[in-house]
């Protein structure tokens, strides 16, 4: 069995891509990064960041699959 579920991470709008994990570091592997149940959230989030940093970030939503 396969369930979809669309979740959201915090992500720089440049290359080389970092996560935010969460604790306010950066990540370079995505299953460092922090996971976000809703688009609301991560955005919450975002808006807690420093305000020299903030435009350098970005919610970006992700399709999970769990396999079953």
């Amino acid at each position: 069995m396969k369930v979809y579920v669309k979740k959201y991470v915090i992500a720089t709008k440049e290359y080389p891509i970092m996560f935010d994990d969460g604790s306010g570091n950066q990540a370079e592997d995505f299953e460092d990064a922090e996971l976000y149940g809703s688009e609301y959230d991560a955005k919450e989030q975002l808006d807690r960041f420093d305000d020299d940093c903030i435009n350098k970030w970005c919610v970006v939503p992700v399709d999970v699959t769990y396999n079953f």
